[in-house]
């Protein structure tokens, strides 16, 4: 599973998985939906953590 991507995903990777828009992605992070860090201003989400998030949505 996404394997065209790095291992430390970005906002914009975000948005082009998930088919959502910025304010969505940013509202997603900052709640902490898709565990993150924040690092020089700028969100940094590891791979698998997106992948826990996506598999998690498939459950519900």
């Amino acid at each position: 599973m996404l394997k065209k991507y790095p291992d430390i995903l970005l906002v914009a990777d975000i948005m082009e998985i998930l088919k959502i828009g910025k304010s969505s992605a940013y509202k997603l992070l900052r709640s902490n939906q898709i565990k993150n860090k924040k690092i020089a201003g700028e969100y940094k989400i590891s791979k698998n953590d997106m992948i826990k998030y996506i598999r998690g949505k498939e459950i519900t």
